[in-house]
């Protein structure tokens, strides 16, 4: 019996150590998805995008976000089909980017693009004869909806086009000028092909880390002051990859730094909140918002961040053990129903001996 009692108390010692810490650490993380996803909810609120096929990045950012404006989207794009034939037709020409974003959006919705309402999208923008990308920033959407199909060669022709037409080792993109923001939307455009390029991918990260410092990223050698661009973009870059704790840690900068005072997800800039600058942010978001859900990388810890980059809440600028309305106490009843159960077994176990 003193075997059996010693086992049980090593045990109850070890449950009310162990457990809360890992319940608090849940707790945590779940008050931390629940504040993103507000953040969300406040910049697709302030932003207030009406989908269509004219602004299709836009479309495809605000319903990786929320899908409530979706019958709007698939009415003009039902129309669009019926008035050419079963082709997407924008400006006169069928366009690479808005059949991506096309794509994108349907694999969002759970469509088949290879027979929406009788017409095969995917074959179509396989076989467009003029696949330009007029803006460099577009190719993210271009090599997700090659990633969307399964075409990994019509992948890897836009990503090498891209570092062909845009990147230089050691420099990152140049897109009128060198900048992190070039380099961030580079390395989010090859991040579904990111094993395939990881010469790349290790360069742009090290251009990015170039501008970065312990509150945010700025955009280039003249311009200096961090900004929530720059930051947003950043993030966007890293959590494109799965480097979930890096986007964590930008992430924190961006609110801390940038959000409105009414803290509804809005982001600042020049003294007000800023369409622009929001925009980017939700961008990031919607990216960073899925990593939340990755088991293997804890993004909320119980200790202080010790990278040297420190992180605060919102409110009331403690470390990053602080979501704004941390469910304190967890911890506590948790061990103590530990103990109780574990005084429970004992108990048990004494009445069956005796």
């Amino acid at each position: 019996m003193k075997k059996v009692t010693s086992l049980l108390l090593s045990l109850i010692v070890l449950a009310s150590a162990v457990l809360p810490l890992t319940a608090f650490a849940e707790t945590k993380k779940e008050a931390l998805t629940s504040q993103v996803n507000e953040d969300i909810a406040g910049q697709v609120e302030f932003l207030n995008i009406t989908p269509s096929l004219d602004a299709a990045v836009d479309a495809y950012t605000l319903f990786r976000a929320d899908q409530s404006k979706k019958d709007i989207f698939l009415a003009e794009l039902n129309q669009n089909l019926t008035d050419n034939l079963g082709k997407i037709v924008v400006s006169g020409r069928q366009d690479a980017v808005v059949y991506a974003c096309v794509i994108n959006i349907l694999t969002l919705f759970g469509e088949n693009v290879e027979s929406y309402n009788g017409v095969n999208i995917k074959a179509d923008f396989e076989g467009l004869s003029d696949k330009t990308v007029s803006n460099p920033y577009y190719y993210r959407v271009v090599t997700e909806a090659c990633k969307n199909i399964g075409n990994t060669t019509l992948g890897h022709h836009f990503v090498d086009e891209l570092i062909a037409n845009y990147y230089t080792l050691g420099q990152g993109m140049d897109y009128y000028g060198f900048s992190c923001d070039n380099t961030a939307a580079f390395l989010a455009s090859i991040a579904p092909y990111k094993e395939d390029y990881a010469v790349y991918v290790e360069d742009a990260k090290t251009v990015i880390n170039g501008f970065t410092t312990d509150e945010g990223c700025f955009y280039d050698s003249v311009y200096t002051d961090v900004s929530p661009d720059s930051t947003a973009m950043a993030m966007l870059a890293y959590a494109s990859i799965g480097e979930h704790k890096t986007a964590k840690t930008l992430y924190d900068c961006l609110m801390k730094g940038f959000e409105s005072p009414n803290y509804n997800g809005v982001i600042m800039a020049w003294g007000a909140e800023n369409a622009y600058t929001t925009k980017e942010a939700l961008m990031a978001l919607t990216y960073f918002e899925p990593s939340l859900a990755v088991d293997d990388e804890p993004l909320v810890e119980n200790t202080n961040n010790q990278n040297g980059t420190q992180t605060a809440s919102k409110e009331n600028n403690s470390d990053d053990n602080t979501i704004r309305s941390p469910q304190t106490g967890a911890s506590v009843v948790f061990g103590f129903a530990a103990v109780t159960v574990g005084t429970a077994v004992l108990a048990l176990s004494k009445r069956k001996n005796d």
